[in-house]
Parts: structure tokens; sequence; C-alpha cells
């Protein structure tokens, strides 16, 4: 472990670099299912965002434009409704 070698690690960019990381392979699993055409690679995306969205909540909020996108894709039409009506609803003028 670090710590039992005297090295001081910065949790919050131990955070930061997980959380970069994240965004960034989530992305990339999106194109490879989009590109793939697999429903249940969609799905996985769709599930990640989400997750990122909540756990990064003010920041990468853009990312509430592509969760939409990901419900039609998956044929969720009422869903993709929902999630954009929850968001207008819900966020603070200045912040969109």
């Amino acid at each position: 472990l670090p710590l039992e070698r005297g090295i001081i690690v910065d949790l919050g960019q131990v955070f930061w670099t997980y959380i970069n990381c994240k965004g960034n392979s989530v992305k990339v699993m999106s194109e490879i299912a989009r590109r793939s055409e697999s429903y249940h690679g969609l799905e996985m995306a769709l599930e990640a965002y989400l997750e990122v969205i909540m756990a990064l909540q003010p920041n990468r909020m853009y990312l509430r434009a592509l969760v939409p996108l990901l419900f039609i894709q998956l044929g969720r039409d009422d869903e993709a409704y929902n999630f954009i009506k929850f968001w207008f609803k819900n966020t603070p003028k200045g912040q969109g």
C-alpha cells in the first residue's frame, strides 16, 4: 500500500482520475454498442451514463443530453420524455 511506504496520496486526484476514466470508458462503450447495434450494450451504456450523472452532480451535466438519445434508440420514448421533463423542471435557471 502507498501509505505504508510513506507515499502521500491525494484522494481527490484519485477520485477525479477514476471519474474521468469512467466517463471516457462509458463514451467508448456507447459508441461500440451503437456501431454494433447491440441493444444490451446500449442498455449498459445508459445505466453507466445515469450513474456518472448522479455521482458528479452538478459537474458533467452535459451528459443529460445523451441520455434521452439512448432511451430513444432503445425504443423507450416515454422514458426519454420523462427524463427531459424531470431535468427541465428540476434544473435551476442559469445552470442549464
